[in-house]
């Protein structure tokens, strides 16, 4: 109860509801429109953009919120794909807007006192005896400073009330849901079949033409195939990079030190707001206004780049960004320079004239969100200029387009013999036993190997032993990779070749397996299933949760699908934009 009325104090220093509305008030633009309700820039900002990174740093408090939708960067893909956008902080804003709408609607809001509790069992907030620990609470919340606390705070019960909503959601929408043991036996067996096949691998190296095509030839590719030949998108900005005057080096990989913290909250509260309020503009006399302001806790620097691609990009532009700290859209400084948009266009031989000249006649100052790399350093990047992609000419894209037409010639004649091969093989009277003579006859490579199980069954075995350190791991793949039915060292794409055995019988052809420097064509030979008294546990005990999950999550994302056409879900062209 200690520990309850602790919390509650801090807690209560936000007041207002968190089941709806937005975090800020009143602001300017709409990024995100649920039900008619709008959400502006400061709630992507905290909801979007900080929720989500907060989100990651609990994952195991916050891990309904995350599964499924951002857990991965295929989640995010699909995500982003439902909700219409290339931003995953505006989805996830969007996402968070849709369980508040729909919590309301069923009464399944949280209340305040539910979420004190909830915030109170938060595993980083306990003390060695699973007791709430204030301090490590008071830590957490004075990350950003005094003056930010009741943001944070305001952040965190968001996330609290959010994902205890999504979870009572989902006892309404899918908690019943499981699938018959029947269907889990059979999944079982299809997986955990032990598979024998012959093999014939056609070399891609031997369908290249022996001679060189013309030059009529070439240029008629081109000519068709022009679209494909553009130069590299280049970009010219400004890096200004603000080292922490203290220790910047973290406690821990993932941390922030103190030092990097008070740069932070410099860069962002006294040099990014007031320039993302004006545009941009001034930049270099709002940031040395600032730094007379508050001396000695930073030092900066800047360096202006001219005409960047992603592949001529030099060492320090491909840093890593701190992931716990940053908006979490780019893993480099260079993902987060080409994150950026709307500058003018400039020739990718524009010397400092001409670059300014496109500056003074342009609206606005493309800034980047704050960014802070692994080693400490505070980031903010301004585009200046990007060079606009353009097609070719055929003198400049000769080479690339002689080599593309070689490739196309070489994979054609490779897929025609293939699929010659494989006809011949589906209709030879003793397919098996004839496998071998008809393969070499057309010039492909021979083997036999199995039986073997599903790649998949041995890594899932690997990764439930929870290794302890990368050697560990690596011993226990070893292992489990040299046991009995795991496939052969020698056998290329073993994953591929399971997949596609899975769907012939015994004695034909899988579809051909392109392995990049070639084509595989297997043939199933024989087909084992285990039939044991411990594979009759793992099917009822393993397989049957898995598949049931599996099914809660599809309802689950009819659910969101419906929601995202009956309340109108929107998220504005500027929410877009990479911010």
């Amino acid at each position: 109860m200690a520990a309850m009325a602790l919390v509650f104090v801090g807690l209560m220093f936000i007041g207002g509801d968190v089941s709806g509305g937005s975090l800020s008030g009143m602001f300017k633009q709409t990024f995100v429109t649920v039900d008619g309700k709008s959400y502006g820039e400061k709630d992507y900002v905290n909801m979007g953009q900080t929720g989500r990174n907060l989100a990651y740093s609990f994952s195991s408090s916050f891990a309904p919120l995350l599964q499924n939708h951002f857990a991965t960067e295929q989640d995010l893909r699909n995500i982003c794909y439902l909700m219409k956008t290339n931003n995953p902080n505006a989805a996830f804003l969007a996402y968070c807007g849709i369980i508040r709408r729909e919590a309301e609607r069923l009464g399944l809001t949280p209340s305040n006192a539910e979420i004190d509790e909830a915030i109170c069992n938060i595993p980083e907030f306990l003390d060695d005896k699973g007791v709430f620990d204030p301090k490590k609470y008071d830590d957490f919340i004075s990350m950003r400073g005094n003056q930010g606390k009741k943001l944070q705070e305001e952040i965190l019960r968001g996330l609290m009330g959010d994902t205890m909503s999504l979870v009572r959601i989902e006892d309404v929408i899918a908690g019943g849901a499981a699938v018959e043991p029947n269907f889990a036996q059979a999944v079982a067996e299809s997986e955990n079949q032990q598979i024998t096949v012959n093999t014939a691998f056609l070399e891609k190296s031997a369908f290249r033409p022996k001679t060189d095509p013309g030059e009529e030839e070439i240029k008629t590719f081109w000519d068709k195939h022009k679209e494909n030949y553009r130069n590299e998108e280049a970009r010219f900005f400004t890096v200004y990079t603000f080292t922490p005057e203290g220790d910047a080096k973290a406690p821990k990989p993932g941390d922030i030190s103190n030092a990097t913290m008070e740069t932070m909250n410099l860069v962002e509260n006294d040099i990014w707001e007031p320039l993302n309020a004006t545009n941009g503009r001034n930049m270099d006399q709002t940031i040395g206004e600032a730094l007379a302001k508050t001396p000695n806790v930073c030092k900066m620097e800047k360096k202006t780049y001219a005409a960047v691609t992603r592949k001529n990009a030099p060492e320090e532009i491909n840093q890593p960004i701190n992931q716990s700290a940053s908006d979490g859209r780019s893993a480099t400084l260079l993902d987060v320079v080409f994150s950026l948009t709307g500058a003018p266009a400039l020739n990718a031989d524009a010397d400092a004239k001409a670059i300014e000249e496109a500056r003074a006649k342009s609206g606005a100052e493309q800034i980047s969100t704050m960014q802070v790399l692994e080693d400490g350093q505070v980031v903010l990047v301004k585009l200046e200029g990007i060079t606009p992609v353009k097609a070719l000419p055929y003198d400049m894209a000769r080479n690339s387009a002689r080599a593309d037409l070689l490739e196309t010639m070489t994979e054609e004649s490779l897929n025609k013999a293939a699929s010659e091969l494989r006809t011949e093989l589906d209709k030879a009277p003793d397919a098996i036993e004839q496998f071998n003579a008809i393969a070499s006859k057309a010039g492909a490579k021979t083997a036999a190997y199995g039986p073997f199980i599903n790649p998949n069954i041995l890594l899932n075995s690997i990764y439930s032993q929870n290794a302890k350190s990368p050697e560990e791991f690596q011993a226990i793949m070893d292992q489990a990779m040299s046991s009995r039915l795991a496939p052969p060292k020698e056998l290329p794409v073993p994953l591929e070749v399971f997949g596609a055995c899975a769907l012939v019988n015994p004695g034909k052809m899988a579809q051909p397996i392109d392995t990049g420097d070639g084509i595989l064509l297997v043939q199933l030979v024989k087909r084992e299933l285990e039939d044991t008294p411990e594979f009759q546990i793992k099917a009822t005990q393993q397989y049957a949760p898995v598949l049931s999950a599996q099914t809660r999550a599809m309802l689950m994302m009819d659910w969101l699908k419906a929601c995202i056409a009956k309340y109108k879900v929107e998220i504005a062209p500027i929410a877009n934009q990479q911010r």
